[in-house]
């Protein structure tokens, strides 16, 4: 691999990163509509059930080689958005 081969992927490395912030960004507005939805219906925001399945499903669209990446991505991203949805809880118990 030459140099300009290597740039070239870290480029698109770059671009990818890109859209992956800007979908991130958008999967972090409909955590933020749960946890309205979970505060005003008195739900909590772990739901073991609904997390294993969403990892689940993920693994099952990628090829057996990464599955287990796949499970540790979804997964950070899935206690990233607890956080998200925990911050966004204590902000609306604190404004009442």
């Amino acid at each position: 691999m030459s140099e300009l081969d290597l740039s070239e992927i870290r480029e698109e490395i770059d671009r990818i990163d890109r859209q992956m912030i800007e979908l991130f960004q958008k999967r972090l507005e409909c955590v933020c509509d749960v946890a309205r939805y979970k505060h005003a219906n008195g739900l909590p925001i772990f739901d073991e059930t609904r997390e294993k399945a969403v990892i689940a499903k993920r693994q099952a669209q990628v090829e057996p080689e990464i599955k287990t990446a796949v499970g540790q991505f979804m997964q950070a991203v899935m206690d990233t958005c607890k956080l998200v949805e925990a911050d966004v809880i204590d902000q609306l118990e604190k404004s009442h």
